[in-house]
């Protein structure tokens, strides 16, 4: 599965994690497959929020792992490209 991430962070680490509790989870959560794996998200891709578009492109990530719970979601992640 490719996840597609939008961020209003400036910049981001070559690696690192993405995090979101129970107020922003539940906003998305129902579009999620109900049987996640480990292996079911392998990529992403991030965009940069409005401000930022102009200057920095999307790129592409590699999902090291990521954990789910009925209420919240953890990717880590390491930069793979630039797109």
């Amino acid at each position: 599965m490719l996840f597609v991430i939008s961020t209003s962070f400036d910049s981001i680490r070559d690696s690192g994690s993405f995090f979101w509790g129970s107020k922003y989870f539940s906003t998305f959560s129902k579009y999620l497959p109900k049987d996640l794996q480990n292996n079911s998200i392998s990529s992403a891709v991030l965009f940069f929020n409005k401000t930022s578009q102009k200057t920095k492109f999307a790129l592409r990530l590699k999902v090291d792992s990521f954990f789910i719970t009925d209420s919240s979601l953890q990717i880590n992640y390491h930069i793979e490209k630039e797109l």
